[in-house]
């Protein structure tokens, strides 16, 4: 059974830390994810840069960070040439088979968008809410559900 991805979207430098520090405290791989159709309007460029200092500041924390690339496939390519490996692509079924192909040579790979992410936005204890929600146990859950 493949694990739950829970991820938290992330806007910037200090939402990832937050993430990181979270994981870090609970033991639990960090999954972020960027904010819808990232690459479009940040730049792949900034999500590398930005994943790189992760890994940098928290070399012990296992992080998966996902780029949403909306439904630009130049930008999938684009990011997968560059080191980020994990998009999502919003596009055709026609295109989106074409990229999977092209990303298994290189270990790109294309998530859907969740269904459920952990916005942080206008969250006043943040790092409460992503231990929480890295965790998946709730103040009174006993089976982490």
């Amino acid at each position: 059974m493949p694990a739950i991805l829970r991820p938290i979207r992330i806007l910037g430098i200090a939402d990832l830390a937050l993430v990181m520090t979270a994981a870090q405290t609970t033991s639990c791989p960090a999954v972020v994810v960027s904010a819808p159709e990232a690459a479009g309007f940040a730049g792949v460029g900034w999500f590398k840069a930005l994943i790189e200092t992760g890994h940098h500041c928290f070399p012990t924390v296992p992080l998966t960070a996902i780029l949403d690339c909306g439904d630009m496939p130049g930008l999938v390519l684009a990011a997968w040439r560059v080191g980020v490996s994990d998009v999502i692509f919003s596009g055709d079924i026609a295109t989106r088979d074409r990229l999977c192909q092209a990303g298994a040579a290189s270990g790109g790979v294309i998530h859907d968008r969740f269904a459920t992410v952990l916005d942080l936005a206008g969250i006043i204890a943040r790092d409460s809410a992503c231990r929480t929600w890295l965790t998946g146990i709730t103040e009174g859950s006993r089976d982490g559900t």
